[in-house]
């Protein structure tokens, strides 16, 4: 009985793997802003990129206060991982 809820559990969690590679747009801007780091927002870009629209990268970048609209969608995102790059050299973790 055991080995059959772990199973179960095994794949409601291979689930849901599957379905976090499939965000809704809305989603990955809600992770995006959410997430505390640079780093941390340039990990979520990298996952999700192939799911970026037009209308995502423009919210993106006015989230940053960056300039939008110019070039092609991959140049804009590509754009923002650099800001976020330059960004996080400056980032500290240690306490002031």
């Amino acid at each position: 009985m055991d080995n059959e809820n772990k199973e179960t559990e095994i794949n409601a969690e291979a689930a849901e793997k599957s379905a976090s590679d499939e965000l809704t747009p809305f989603e990955i801007l809600d992770r995006f802003l959410d997430a505390r780091t640079a780093k941390e927002k340039i990990e979520i870009l990298s996952e999700h990129s192939s799911q970026i629209d037009e209308r995502l990268i423009g919210n993106i970048e006015a989230s940053l206060d960056l300039p939008g609209g110019d070039g092609t969608l991959w140049q804009r995102i590509e754009y923002v991982m650099y800001c976020l790059r330059t960004k996080s050299r400056f980032e500290t973790d240690r306490l002031r």
